[in-house]
């Protein structure tokens, strides 16, 4: 599936060299909730998002995927918001070291997919 990058949001110690997408500075690391399908659509519970406060005219992003330093033993999530993945295990799928099993698995749940323990309940 073709993926286009919204943009990427840090907090205000990271610094990112060159770059094509649009950075978003902030204390929480957030691009812009006037963009995000999710919260727009949940805030005003429409079937006809509207997007005009978006920074972006005729552009919102579907999904969010937050990385971080979570802690040892941290757990990844996932759901129509997005997905949240420690960067201890993000970096390394991203870049090829290892493969993007977690990421994939949190991704599915952007789509609907339940956990591989709930495949069981849903056959019956």
């Amino acid at each position: 599936l073709p993926v286009k990058v919204f943009g990427v949001a840090v907090t205000p110690n990271v610094t990112i060299g060159n770059s094509s997408l649009d950075i978003y500075v902030n204390d929480e690391a957030k691009c812009p909730d006037a963009c995000s399908r999710f919260v727009v659509e949940r805030e005003k519970y429409a079937r006809a998002p509207n997007y005009s406060a978006c920074d972006q005219p005729g552009e919102h992003f579907d999904i969010e995927i937050w990385t971080g330093d979570m802690g040892v033993n941290a757990s990844s999530s996932g759901g129509d918001w997005g997905v949240r993945i420690p960067w201890s295990v993000f970096e390394p799928e991203v870049r090829g070291k290892t493969q993007p099993n977690v990421t994939l698995h949190e991704l599915g749940h952007t789509a609907g997919l339940p956990d591989f323990d709930e495949w069981t309940a849903l056959k019956r």
